[in-house]
């Protein structure tokens, strides 16, 4: 059983907002990242005590990607399918959801093939095309550079559509008389 302390240290409590105080923010602060070895991943942008529970609000990208809330306790409780826990992020450097969460990153990682009966691979073994990835756990670096692939492809597509945009909004328009 994992501790509440192992994943979230009393200090970190301080350094989220409470709930709601970030309602109505078009572009959130996150201030942590939870995951797990299976691709689930969880963003913090709120939280606050409730009783014996700290309840988080944030993003979470799962079988279905959406905001909303999550407890310490569900994430103390999880496991992915070889019964590994739910880890907190320690490189995760704060930011606004919007650079965290790049779009076309996101969809190219999204979009990444699944592995057969595990599902998706976890960013970090995507980012380092599988170079992380040990004992048996080598077969699947086909899968990791395969999937790391479609992450650039998306980044460059999302920077290609992006930059369109930009150069749409920001041109001078005709004016009428």
């Amino acid at each position: 059983m994992i501790l509440v302390m192992d994943i979230l240290p009393s200090e970190l409590c301080k350094i989220v907002p409470p709930l709601n105080s970030q309602e109505g923010v078009t572009d959130p602060m996150v201030y942590m990242r939870f995951l797990t070895d299976s691709g689930w991943t969880w963003y913090v942008t709120e939280g606050s005590q409730e009783d014996d529970d700290f309840i988080f609000f944030g993003f979470v990208i799962g079988l279905e990607e959406e905001w909303g809330n999550f407890s310490l306790y569900e994430l103390t409780e999880i496991r992915d399918l070889f019964g590994r826990p739910v880890k907190r992020d320690l490189d995760f450097t704060p930011g606004r959801f919007s650079q965290i969460i790049l779009i076309g990153s996101m969809v190219g990682f999204l979009l990444r093939p699944s592995v057969p009966i595990l599902g998706q691979l976890p960013f970090r073994t995507v980012i380092t095309r599988g170079a992380n990835l040990q004992g048996l756990d080598q077969l699947l670096t086909g899968y990791a550079r395969t999937s790391f692939n479609y992450l650039i492809a998306g980044m460059v597509v999302g920077a290609v559509v992006g930059l369109i945009v930009a150069l749409a909004v920001s041109s001078p328009r005709s004016r009428q008389p």
